[in-house]
């Protein structure tokens, strides 16, 4: 049995979905707004690239 915890949706592409999961972690309704909003960015950085960054490895 294929397991979708965490997966896009049905119908969704992963791109889609991860967009939408940025969106929605930084409170802005495109991702644009990252770039004039500093609270929204500096959640960008706090909850989705510092952490990635440290899942991959890029920052060991």
């Amino acid at each position: 049995m294929e397991t979708r915890i965490g997966a896009a949706p049905l119908g969704v592409s992963r791109e889609q979905h991860a967009a939408q999961y940025v969106r929605d972690m930084c409170g802005v309704s495109s991702r644009a707004q990252l770039d004039h909003h500093a609270l929204a960015a500096d959640m960008f950085h706090a909850v989705i690239r510092k952490p990635f960054r440290r899942w991959s490895g890029l920052d060991a």
